[in-house]
């Protein structure tokens, strides 16, 4: 089953977040492009463009993808949700060319609570639908 939802940084909405959530590689190949693809997946992350269908207009996307059957020992927890939202942090500011500010990181530390959140809020929701037997793809 598949769950993936985009919506645009705060402050940063020119480039979105794609949360993509899947138990099966194949689904996840499916929904990216090509150059996106990679031979597996389990947490990463990646600088992509989206596309709403395939005649649109692509947009600049940060996107974070959680594999949850990667395998028999390994669970999507918390702490890999930090992990990846460091990455997500970090992508989203070499894109814009955003450099760390040591002396005021209140941006940054709440910048790292949002991502933490929608990625968090999403695994929950994929983790509802599968109970249900639903799948769901949307984008704000």
């Amino acid at each position: 089953m598949l769950h993936r939802n985009t919506e645009p940084f705060p402050i940063y909405d020119s480039i979105l977040l794609d949360i993509i959530i899947s138990d099966s590689h194949e689904e996840i190949s499916a929904v990216l492009e090509p150059e996106d693809r990679d031979d597996t997946y389990y947490a990463c992350v990646s600088r992509t463009y989206f596309k709403k269908d395939k005649d649109s207009t692509p947009i600049k996307a940060v996107t974070v993808i959680l594999m949850t059957e990667f395998s028999k020992d390994t669970r999507i927890t918390s702490d890999i949700i930090v992990h990846e939202a460091v990455h997500v942090k970090n992508k989203l500011y070499m894109t814009l060319g955003i450099k760390n500010d040591r002396n005021n990181d209140e941006p940054e530390a709440y910048l790292m609570e949002w991502i933490f959140k929608k990625i968090s809020q999403e695994f929950e929701i994929y983790n509802k639908l599968k109970e249900n037997g639903k799948s769901n793809t949307t984008s704000d």
